[in-house]
């Protein structure tokens, strides 16, 4: 088993997958599936605002721009193909907060705009079809309001609903004040009946109002965002010292009586969340306070019954929350960049997780034109636009430098279809695309390359291996077969039979000592010639032991008549490995052909010694010579240093040694 996951680890496949993944990790270059690119760029006009939208559904967006005339009342001007259509003078001077509103009031597919203005003491909202130029309201007060001091109010626009089937559509909005106790109301502007609704009074302060289609058509609920800050008295109707859920009918009448939700300070996020057919409201109480409430999630049902509440925590470092329905999920957005989504029981799961962000609640733009809409977000630091899929999947993002103030965003549309997001920024306009990266695909081809080409390389690497084993696999071949000849030879028959009739004979007389002497010695050569017979090379230790015991036998033999001595010095390697008896077939015809045939003492000198990176053997006898040597060559087969030097070439060739 472990044999096999280690042939299937150094396969060629695994190993190009492992290292095609570490490469393609440590790839500088990241392709991401979405990239957003710079346009163009233009430096702003003071006191000028610019807009785009498409006001006749042509598909491409007309410029709307606002700007202060010479009374310091609000001027609009509306330009097609970059060609001013017309211009508006308004009474009194623009909102400082918020940005135009359009809708379609008649449904005729032709948008009209909303301004709001004040003069002197009252509100103003204004109602245009630039493209006709004509007036749906011109003027129209709609609230008293004399600020003491500072002018901090603003206008939040739910949206245009078709509150009467078959007529004209009515503009839902609410004033909304900081300081001041108000205007904090919320209007349903009714065209068709030419009829202003207002809610009934109280310190509510409605933020991003909506609405929410109640059963049949024509029935719609108004809700929106509160905060409790204590800018009002206690004592005062719906006082902002707690925040409340309110739903309002198309007549800005309460649905039931106000709950109250949160206490000081804290505010309070709504949503709707589908739950069998009906909605039902989620709520997002986030308390900021150091007493004894606590943030929670609530859900909540359309007749303001609570159905569930779970106590919220979150990281200590999380300074704002939001949540936001999209589709049929409800999500919770906190500005550490952690996005949950929340399920029909106060459940939460993380779905995303984005770069810090510096506003929890996100534009929203159809960039891509795709009938989804994408998500616009910048970062806490102020100086990244990141925008995501609209479940905050794949985040592109896009270096605009450090600024200050985001004045507006909308989205321009040209006649090649081509939609562009452009923002308002400090003084300067960004005209930014969104789009798919068509080199995102192209870093899958890349990884196929890189794998290929590793697949390839390991390949014919393991190709190569493969080979160079095999050719190695029958030199060692060789080489045993070689070595068995040798080993055939090694021991001379004549050696051989004279050691046994020896044996044999002092068993005969009974000199059992010299017997068992013998035999050991003998019955080691031949052990160790039986044992190494399936290997190729030996220790230098192990050749010399046999050589010393081959030696040590044919002394006992020859008497007197054979000397030897076997010095080594002391920094040789006795672990080296040479090849099997390399030693002892030089020895061997040492004695053989010279030592033997003298009629004197025969002495064999072996120095193993080192030189630099050298071993050197040096073998030396004072035999008879080769000369006379060869007068006795049929007495040999010559096949003894033949195959030894067989076996040396084929040795250095598959150990590389010499």
């Amino acid at each position: 088993m472990k044999t096999k996951l280690i042939n299937i680890f150094i396969h060629p496949a695994t190993l190009s997958l492992v290292f095609s993944i570490i490469i393609i990790y440590l790839l500088p270059v990241r392709f991401d599936p979405y990239v957003i690119e710079q346009v163009d760029k233009k430096r702003l006009n003071t006191g000028v605002w610019s807009y785009y939208v498409d006001l006749d559904g042509d598909g491409v967006s007309e410029r709307i721009e606002m700007n202060e005339n010479y009374n310091d009342n609000l001027a609009v001007l509306v330009y097609k193909d970059e060609a001013i259509v017309n211009q508006w003078n308004m009474y009194g001077k623009k909102v400082h907060v918020g940005a135009p509103f359009w809708g379609d009031v008649d449904n005729d597919g032709s948008l009209e705009l909303f301004f709001a203005t004040w003069h002197h003491d009252s509100i103003y909202i204004h109602c245009l079809n630039p493209l006709q130029g004509r007036y749906y309201l011109q003027d129209q007060a709609i609230f008293p309001y004399k600020p003491d001091g500072i002018n901090d109010w603003s206008i939040h626009i739910a949206g245009v609903y078709n509150t009467t089937p078959g007529g004209l559509n009515t503009l839902v909005f609410s004033t909304v004040a900081g300081l001041s106790a108000r205007p904090r109301r919320m209007f349903a502007l009714d065209f068709d009946n030419e009829t202003l609704y207002i809610s009934p009074p109280g310190c509510i302060n409605w933020l991003n109002p909506f609405g929410v289609q109640s059963g049949d058509p024509g029935q719609f609920v108004f809700t929106g965002n509160t905060q409790a800050v204590a800018n009002c008295d206690t004592t005062d109707a719906y006082s902002d010292i707690h925040s409340w859920f309110v739903l309002l009918d198309k007549r800005m009448h309460f649905k039931f009586s106000p709950v109250k939700v949160g206490n000081y300070p804290s505010k309070l996020d709504v949503a709707t969340m589908p739950v069998n057919h009906k909605n039902n409201y989620i709520l997002l109480n986030d308390y900021k306070g150091t007493g004894r409430y606590h943030s929670s999630l609530l859900l909540f049902s359309q007749q303001g019954e609570k159905i569930l509440e779970r106590t919220l925590s979150y990281d200590k470092h999380v300074k704002e929350i939001s949540i936001k329905r999209i589709g049929r999920h409800v999500y919770l957005i906190m500005n550490n960049g952690r996005v949950e989504e929340i399920d029909v029981n106060l459940n939460r799961r993380e779905v995303a997780q984005l770069p810090p962000l510096g506003s929890v609640r996100p534009i929203e733009f159809d960039l891509d034109r795709d009938g989804r809409v994408e998500l616009v977000f910048f970062d806490a630091e102020k100086q990244n636009l990141i925008i995501t899929r609209n479940n905050f999947s794949d985040p592109a993002i896009f270096d605009l430098g450090m600024f200050e103030n985001l004045h507006n965003a909308s989205l321009k549309q040209d006649a090649y279809h081509r939609a562009n997001l452009v923002l308002n920024i400090d003084s300067h306009a960004y005209v930014l695309h969104y789009g798919y990266n068509p080199f995102y695909l192209f870093q899958y081809l890349l990884a196929l390359l890189i794998f290929g080409v590793i697949y390839a390389a390991f390949f014919q690497m393991n190709k190569q291996q493969k080979a160079r084993a095999e050719k190695k696999y029958i030199k060692e071949k060789e080489i045993a077969e070689l070595q068995l000849r040798s080993i055939k030879n090694q021991l001379d028959p004549h050696f051989t039979l004279n050691i046994i009739n020896t044996i044999g004979n002092l068993f005969y007389k009974q000199d059992k000592e010299k017997a068992d002497y013998l035999f050991g010695k003998y019955s080691k050569l031949l052990r160790t010639t039986i044992l190494g017979s399936d290997s190729i090379c030996n220790s230098l230790e192990a050749e010399i032991a046999y050589v010393r015991n081959y030696l040590e036998l044919e002394k006992y033999r020859l008497g007197e008549r054979l000397f030897y001595e076997i010095v080594i010095d002391d920094n040789v390697d006795l672990q080296y490995n040479i090849p099997k008896m390399l030693i002892h077939t030089f020895v061997e015809n040492a004695l053989k052909h010279g030592v033997r045939r003298l009629k004197k003492q025969g002495c064999i000198m072996i120095e193993i010694k080192k030189e630099s990176d050298v071993c050197l053997a040096i073998i030396r006898d004072n035999g008879i010579g080769r000369q006379a040597a060869a007068q006795y060559a049929g007495e040999s087969t010559g096949k003894g240093l033949e195959i030894l030097d067989k076996i040396l070439d084929l040795y250095y060739d598959t150990q590389k040694v010499r």
